[in-house]
């Protein structure tokens, strides 16, 4: 089993010279095992998985695509997504349940119009959506698929990937569980069982996290920003820093950890930099699992 990376930019599209090795697509991954194949999010990423498949694939494919979340860095490719528009083509798109409005329509709404020249019903490949459920496994081939919600502000699911004892999770968009009620310090005694309540079910939360990457040959993680980035200017937006990454990794006693979602804003030069930095950091450690550390970059392919 192996991932294969058609786009790992978070938030925008950041093409240009100082983004060109780790990429300037938005979020698309391909799980591959044997000729089994699951596509994961349509950020614009999936315009050159798209490529990909007509190329080497042909038609009358059965193409699986799971969506993490319907944020519009997550699903903006999908109108550039050739193999819909092709007649033959079953497409079955997975998502999280949404309390406000239906997955199908968040997926549709936006070729609207207003929004795009071509309508959702004019696509030509035979669509069906599905909602998932937290911890609901299931076959797409060859290849376990289970789902789990995360800390985001909108439903979002991380993905968890096994083939033969091998595993790949898939842990973008994600943020660490925090005391928002309390900020961690107790008001006053009178208040103390709740206090204490609020701080077990952040505790449970978090170690759910932890769990569900266990023991992953390789973890692709959210590290859009620094500790001192997140805690300054980000708290609540949904992503992890690279440091509380790095914990859950080592919690998880993961082997290979993939830094992704990469900042819009971050050029190649100054990942090398954070990334040799953590490589560094983790070198002097003992005892901890992790064998390698690394950015998510563009066109490359890793083997669990």
């Amino acid at each position: 089993m192996e991932i294969h990376f058609w786009g790992n930019r978070g938030s925008i599209p950041s093409p240009g010279r100082d983004t060109v090795r780790y990429g300037g697509n938005t979020t698309c991954v391909e799980i591959r095992n044997g000729d089994d194949y699951i596509l994961v999010d349509a950020g614009t990423g999936i315009r050159l998985a798209g490529q990909h498949i007509i190329r080497e694939r042909g038609g009358n494919q059965d193409i699986p695509l799971l969506i993490t979340h319907t944020h519009w860095d997550h699903i903006q490719g999908l109108p550039f997504f050739i193999p819909a528009f092709v007649p033959g083509n079953r497409l079955r798109i997975f998502g999280p349940h949404n309390h406000q409005t239906p997955f199908d329509r968040v997926i549709a709404d936006q070729m609207q119009y207003s929004y795009f020249p071509v309508n959702f019903a004019q696509l030509r490949a035979d669509i069906s959506p599905r909602t998932l459920h937290e911890k609901e496994s299931f076959q797409l081939g060859s290849i376990k698929v289970t789902p789990k919600y995360v800390n985001h502000p909108v439903p979002t699911l991380a993905y968890r990937f096994e083939v033969d004892g091998k595993s790949i999770v898939f842990l973008t968009d994600i943020e660490p569980y925090r005391d928002v009620i309390y900020g961690g310090v107790c008001p006053d005694e009178d208040e103390r069982e709740e206090f204490e309540d609020v701080q077990r079910t952040v505790i449970e939360q978090n170690n759910k996290i932890v769990d569900f990457a266990r023991d992953s040959d390789i973890l692709v993680i959210d590290a859009q920003y620094t500790h001192e980035e997140y805690e300054r200017s980000y708290v609540g937006w949904g992503h992890t820093s690279m440091e509380d990454a790095l914990r859950i990794a080592e919690k998880a006693k993961a082997r290979n950890v993939v830094f992704c979602h990469h900042d819009p804003n971050r050029t190649d030069a100054e990942l090398d930099e954070l990334i040799g930095h953590h490589e560094e950091v983790l070198g002097k450690k003992r005892g901890h699992s992790i064998q390698t550390l690394q950015g998510a970059q563009e066109g490359s392919t890793l083997k669990a």
